[in-house]
């Protein structure tokens, strides 16, 4: 998905300290992100997430192309 269809989420990278990450795997306890600004991954507990970045993130990944 082109980088202007892409949702991204308010999560601050732990490299470039940038707001704003690019959902592209998720399961029911992990999500892994990359970073807008720099291309770095890491991942994140789902628990740990606020309702509205959940809802975003369902959002995205619901749009996201499957592979497969």
């Amino acid at each position: 998905m082109p980088d202007g269809d892409a949702v991204f989420l308010p999560l601050r990278c732990p490299k470039c300290d940038h707001d704003g990450a690019k959902p592209y795997i998720g399961s029911a306890t992990v999500l892994t992100v990359k970073c807008r600004a720099c291309d770095h991954s890491w991942s994140v507990e789902t628990k740990s997430l606020s309702p509205d970045i959940c809802a975003k993130v369902n959002e995205a990944l619901e749009a996201a192309p499957s592979h497969g």
